[in-house]
């Protein structure tokens, strides 16, 4: 764990996170997991509500490249980069054998469900206990509330956008007492086929905001939380001390005689 702009931030590789979360299933224990990126971090440390959903949560990991170069920025690099949909697939890979059941919650009307089908027909075995869309009027939502209570889906997948889906899982976590929840922001219209995935070359080098943008311009300014994300991490490097040579209150030396 180590702390990016007073964030504290997991340094666990994907398979470590896997276990983490199949241990937190087992003990039956609502958990809420948040895959962080710069411009939640900048959000965190300009909005105290966004820091205190951040403080709140179980489990942050690194989700973007911001997050990595802050790690090396800082001298602790994280071992990998956790992005939300595919650790959501990685999950939803293992839920046949480890007998999860799912529930997603988000995106437009149609679109849960669509991206429920895909990841049927692609994991076949999964356990869909539940599928709403994000549009609900008060009625809807307290329906879907007594659902989920009564499904008891172990992984839920909320697709609102952070940080309104981490806002709202933990707002109604008294329905989701035995669920590991984690937001996934656009992960559904991805999965269902309405955006396409970013190529895995762009991807490995960190260029899957740029293809996001190429395909939603209007997500352009939210990527310009980067720059300031980095300005904050190198401005407080450089305000911490030096722990080279010389650094800190020499020692006086015993006089003899």
């Amino acid at each position: 764990m180590i702390e990016i702009l007073g964030m504290p931030i997991a340094r666990r590789t994907a398979a470590e996170v896997v276990d983490w979360i199949s241990n937190r299933i087992a003990s039956q224990r609502f958990a809420l997991v948040i895959t962080a990126n710069a411009e939640l971090v900048v959000r965190g440390l300009e909005d105290p509500e966004v820091k205190r959903i951040i403080a709140a949560a179980d489990l942050v990991v690194p989700d973007g490249v911001g997050l990595l170069l802050a790690g090396r920025i800082c001298g602790t690099p994280f071992p990998e980069r956790l992005a939300g949909i595919e650790l959501m697939e990685t999950l939803v890979a293992a839920s046949p054998e480890k007998g999860w059941r799912i529930a997603l919650v988000g995106g437009r009307p149609g679109i849960a469900k669509k991206a429920a089908r895909n990841l049927q027909a692609k994991y076949p075995g999964i356990q869909v206990v539940g599928c709403y869309h994000g549009f609900w009027s008060e009625e809807e939502e307290a329906a879907m509330l007594e659902e989920l209570r009564a499904a008891r889906p172990d992984l839920l997948f909320v697709a609102l956008g952070a940080p309104r889906q981490e806002k709202w899982i933990l707002d109604h976590r008294e329905y989701l007492l035995s669920t590991v929840a984690m937001g996934v922001g656009g992960s559904f219209d991805v999965i269902s086929g309405e955006l396409k995935r970013a190529p895995k070359w762009m991807t490995a080098i960190g260029l899957e905001w740029l293809f996001r943008v190429m395909q939603e311009p209007s997500r352009l300014p939210r990527i310009m939380a980067l720059p300031r994300f980095l300005w904050y991490v190198v401005r407080g490097r450089l305000k911490q001390p030096s722990r080279g040579n010389g650094a800190g209150p020499r020692k006086a030396r015993r006089r003899s005689g």
